[in-house]
């Protein structure tokens, strides 16, 4: 409702300025109070969990004998990254730059639309960690073998090549590896595994400003906001590692 109400209020205020109406009749209007991110922090200990549970759970590969890790592999980058679920399922073979270790994001899906990030701050680079990289030269090599490692092939898709299916991953991979993990209860989603890679980078001390933009925040508030709970445990740790009058 804000969403609609607020660029609504502002096309009808420029209308009042033109002449065009007497008045903004969306100029008052009631709001429903603004929600709080609802996302979770995943411990250490449960990740690692999950992650060994779809190891357990990765089915064959249909092309070899050795089990088809893909989804073990979209977990690490998943977590890596912090890219939407949206984003990881556009990702190309041309966006990994590895002589730079950096990730371009510049598509998302939508559904099963494929469209640019809904704002400018969406369109970025991420950095390359050791363990996205470690991920990334295992699916190269897979997609080598199945003669589907070329610039515009999608990294991350299905035997056939098309793009992984938001709803059948949640029901045939993601909840039956918190099954098997034993957390099933405990409510987390693959989105998740963005807040969490947000989380440990402020938490390890990462600049404001370069998780803004590895998050793709179209404004820093919106990253001191989320993860302002960190960052308050930063300003008391600082207070054993700095002293403005003692440090030139």
């Amino acid at each position: 409702m804000r969403n609609i109400v607020t660029p609504l209020r502002k096309m009808l205020g420029d209308a009042v300025r033109q002449g065009r109406l007497l008045a903004n009749p969306a100029a008052r209007a009631d709001l429903p109070p603004a929600q709080d991110f609802g996302g979770k922090e995943i411990p250490r200990e449960h990740t690692d969990a999950i992650r060994a549970a779809l190891t357990d759970v990765a089915p064959p590969d249909p092309l070899g004998n050795e089990p088809d890790l893909i989804s073990v592999c979209f977990f690490d980058v998943a977590l890596g990254t912090g890219l939407r679920l949206g984003e990881l399922r556009a990702l190309r073979w041309r966006d990994v730059d590895r002589e730079r270790r950096v990730i371009h994001v510049e598509r998302a899906y939508s559904r099963r639309e494929l469209k640019r990030p809904k704002t400018e701050a969406g369109v970025r680079s991420v950095p390359l960690f050791g363990s996205v990289d470690e991920a990334l030269r295992r699916l190269s090599a897979q997609a080598v073998e199945r003669g589907r490692y070329a610039p515009d092939e999608l990294i991350f898709a299905t035997v056939r090549g098309a793009p992984l299916h938001e709803s059948n991953f949640n029901r045939r991979v993601w909840h039956p590896a918190l099954e098997r993990a034993g957390l099933g209860d405990a409510g987390y989603r693959f989105h998740d595994l963005r807040h969490t890679c947000v989380s440990r980078l402020v938490a390890a001390g990462a600049d404001v400003k370069l998780v803004q933009a590895i998050a793709g925040h179209s404004n820093p508030l919106i990253t001191l906001k989320r993860y302002s709970h960190l960052l308050d445990s930063r300003v008391s740790e600082a207070a054993d590692r700095f002293d403005p009058a003692r440090t030139s």
